[in-house]
């Protein structure tokens, strides 16, 4: 049994992919990869033991970054024009039931994870398919169909790209960073230009390591 691939194009689909992401807070639930360009990501760190809030604003290319632990959020500017590949997140059908459309199904059969992870799954993972009375009719391997991309590179996440020349390109990045600073303990507070420069770096070092160009 495989699911029409015109099912994945309708709005029910993608309100139901939708709900899957956002309860899986955007994240691959086997790799652990993210999308801030679906909506804010919350991320553990635990080195610096807090967590994290990413999201991306692909149309202006700025990314947002604020901690459990610190009183500002920061706004990478990346500059318009540009844009970071993100991962493409896919809501896996964990099971098939015959004649159910492709969103008639509880959020538990489904879970959020990234086209790579989803193509190694099907490549190796039999589904179990079911029948309308939920006894299992066979297990099977499955080619993904639903790529999802709407891309027309074939660029891997985390690297930035451009179309000026008509086609996209790698680009290099020039950001600004600015921060914005709330609660009372930020009144006076004289380190606040060094806690945002942290959290630029930081992020930048993990995140984006080829672009970086600070002093460790």
């Amino acid at each position: 049994m495989m699911i029409p691939n015109d099912q994945y194009q309708t709005e029910n689909w993608r309100e139901k992919r939708r709900e899957i992401l956002i309860r899986d807070n955007f994240t691959c639930k086997i790799c652990g990869t993210f999308n801030p360009s679906e909506g804010q990501v919350e991320v553990s760190n635990e080195v610096e033991n807090c967590i994290e809030m990413h999201q991306y604003d692909s149309e202006n290319s700025v990314y947002t970054l604020s901690t459990s632990v610190s009183p500002i959020t920061i706004e990478i500017n990346y500059r318009r024009g540009l844009w970071l590949v993100t991962p493409i997140l896919q809501a896996h059908h964990r099971r098939y039931i015959q004649n159910r459309l492709a969103w008639e199904y509880e959020n538990d059969d489904f879970i959020c994870i990234c086209q790579e992870c989803h193509n190694k799954y099907h490549s190796e993972v039999e589904i179990p398919i079911y029948d309308s009375e939920l006894n299992l009719v066979e297990r099977k391997l499955f080619k993904p169909e639903d790529n999802n991309t709407g891309r027309k590179h074939g660029y891997r996440p985390w690297q930035f790209i451009n179309n000026y020349s008509g086609k996209y390109v790698l680009s290099n990045v020039s950001p600004t960073m600015t921060y914005i600073a709330l609660g009372e303990e930020t009144i006076n507070n004289p380190d606040l230009d060094k806690i945002a420069d942290n959290m630029y770096s930081n992020f930048m070092k993990h995140y984006l390591p080829s672009y970086y160009k600070g002093s460790d």
